[in-house]
């Protein structure tokens, strides 16, 4: 072992070795440098880190659910040895309100239940800071080659002095990192100042990814920032403090912007350049997000997707051009109190797509509450649209879409809501049942008097029509009669002369 040891370290460079052993959680190429002695300080010179606090885990001080009322214990829980740890938690709010406690029969008094912090314990707290701190000192110092890291990859699950957070983060952007992933779910790591300007000066990142808790601060005292490198960008839970009216990131080669519940200051507009831009993905699902604007300067957009309880953005995509192979996807969640402005953000936003070719719309209805103000036959003609998918929407926003999507060929329906017979009657033939339609699709159907009406006005109306497919509601049990029943109502309708056939699928 020793021999084959001695011929892997003369023929591989320590720098090499350091190279493969950065394909490892940084905890592991330490662990496995200091099995030789020849080999001991070879994680010194690897050009990745990934560290991961879990990795140092002490479950007994992790974050754990009251067993009275369910709610996270983000600070301390109350446990009693008289019962066991896995069997009792109490949170602090119901240490204080109950005097006695029965778990199981056992009474259980405050004096017999001891305090625990999360993220607490020598082992855990010491070791993993002691850690961090030594790998960033040695990967620097032993090897000046190292200075600027390929990655660096930090996972927070546990609380932390922030000084020692703000430390490591100001460190590894000061070191030119190029890739920076910082993930810190359940604790919030407020920014220092200093951090946030290591961070808006960080000329040769290529990827940054912070997953934090609603809402990390990042002071922005300037109008603009460059990040000349930036392929990937990928932030949740930020806040940015802007002191400007018209922020600007300028962001020449980024291919991929995601936000999910990120804010900036009231009355501001985040202005973002990136001509090679290619993805699009917004989710804000943080229903008192109050409305902000947001405007992109892309010319080759393959991808746009939001994804929230309703549309708290202003999105400008004007300046936005969309590749011939373009797609949208918009996905509202039911709520009782939609997100206000949604309405209008949603008309608005409609009008940027009409050079996409696929379209994916659930919660459409948003187009016909308010058909004065915003009616969906008001939108401009989507000229290039091919494939339409939308669910959860009304009648008027399906004959709205057909009558705005000449060259329309593939329809794929998912929820329709109740509506008159009549109402379809009286509706005029979207020109694409007459020219263009040639498959329609219906999901998760069950049969109602609704589906089957659309399913008779396109098979009727559809001179082009060849094919019409039923995926049925996996939840009903009894799926042969259910197809049977509409296989017998369908095949009674009159057919357009291209139609060629049916299929019938349990949708999964």
């Amino acid at each position: 072992m020793e021999f084959e040891e001695d011929i892997i370290h003369r023929k591989l460079s320590p720098k090499l070795i350091g190279q493969i052993l950065s394909f490892l959680p940084t905890r592991d190429a330490v662990r496995t440098s200091v099995l030789s002695k020849k080999w001991a300080k070879n994680w010194t010179f690897i050009t990745k880190m990934d560290i991961d606090d879990g990795l140092y885990y002490d479950e007994s001080h992790s974050i754990q659910n009251c067993t009275r009322c369910k709610d996270e214990c983000n600070w301390e829980f109350y446990v009693s040895d008289k019962v066991g740890f896995a069997d009792f938690i109490l949170c602090k709010e119901c240490y204080i309100e109950h005097h006695v406690l029965n778990n199981n029969g056992t009474n259980l008094r405050p004096t017999e239940l001891r305090e625990v912090k999360v993220g607490g314990g020598k082992k855990f707290g010491e070791h993993f800071i002691k850690f961090v701190y030594k790998a960033l000192l040695l990967t620097q110092q032993n090897n000046p080659n190292s200075s600027m890291l390929e990655r660096f990859s930090l996972v927070i699950d546990n609380r932390h002095d922030i000084d020692h957070l703000n430390t490591w983060i100001s460190h590894i952007l000061k070191r030119g990192v190029k890739n920076l992933k910082i993930h810190s779910p359940f604790f919030k790591i407020p920014f220092y100042d200093s951090t946030s300007s290591y961070l808006l000066n960080s000329t040769l990142l290529e990827g940054l990814e912070f997953v934090l808790r609603m809402f990390t601060i990042i002071n922005v005292p300037t109008n603009s920032v460059h990040f000349g490198h930036l392929k990937h960008l990928k932030l949740f839970g930020i806040f940015f403090d802007l002191s400007s009216d018209i922020f600007t990131l300028s962001l020449p080669t980024l291919k991929t912007f995601v936000i999910k519940n990120c804010d900036w200051s009231i009355g501001k507009e985040l202005n973002v350049e990136a001509s090679l831009l290619e993805v699009i993905f917004i989710h804000q699902d943080f229903i008192d997000l109050p409305g902000r604007s947001i405007k992109f300067n892309a010319s080759c957009l393959k991808e746009f997707s939001y994804y929230g309880d309703g549309i708290s953005h202003q999105i400008n995509l004007s300046g936005c051009g969309f590749l011939s192979n373009a797609s949208v996807k918009i996905s509202l969640k039911e709520c009782e109190n939609i997100i206000p402005n949604t309405y209008c953000f949603a008309f608005q936003l409609f009008h940027h797509f009409h050079q996409v070719k696929c379209i994916k719309l659930e919660g459409s209805e948003v187009l016909t509450q308010s058909e004065v103000v915003y009616p969906v036959n008001a939108l401009p003609e989507l000229g290039n649209l091919i494939h339409l998918e939308i669910g959860l929407v009304s009648i008027e926003v399906v004959l709205g879409l057909l009558q705005r999507s000449p060259v329309l060929k593939t329809i794929v329906l998912k929820k329709i809501r109740m509506f008159d017979k009549e109402r379809l009657n009286l509706a005029a033939v979207p020109e694409c049942l007459i020219s263009a339609l040639q498959i329609v699709k219906f999901q998760n159907i069950n049969g109602d008097k609704q589906e089957l009406l659309l399913a008779e006005f396109f098979l009727e109306k559809g001179k082009m029509l060849k094919r019409m497919s039923f995926y049925i509601d996996p939840k009903l049990i009894k799926f042969e009669s259910v197809a049977d029943f509409i296989q017998k109502k369908v095949c009674s309708f009159k057919r357009g002369p291209s139609f060629s056939f049916f299929t019938y699928h349990k949708c999964y």
